[in-house]
């Protein structure tokens, strides 16, 4: 894999699955309801992604997410 192409395997599908609806807006008790989760299941979710991005929010979470091509914008 190039030096540049996306890790894909960074983050879990539901870590990109919770940032991708997180970029839409939704917050955590709306994202465990289309995805029936529980909001601290999403939290923990979200939170794993910061981690692994490098990250202390959700905004940067996105942004860092959308910039290495995890997620769409």
């Amino acid at each position: 894999m190039a030096a540049d192409a996306p890790s894909r395997s960074l983050l879990t599908p539901r870590q990109s699955e919770c940032l991708a609806l997180v970029r839409e807006g939704l917050s955590s008790p709306e994202i465990g309801r289309r995805l029936g989760l529980s909001p601290h299941t999403v939290n923990e979710h979200v939170k794993d992604a910061c981690a692994r991005l490098g990250v202390r929010s959700r905004a940067q979470a996105v942004a860092e997410a959308a910039k290495r091509g995890l997620i769409a914008l």
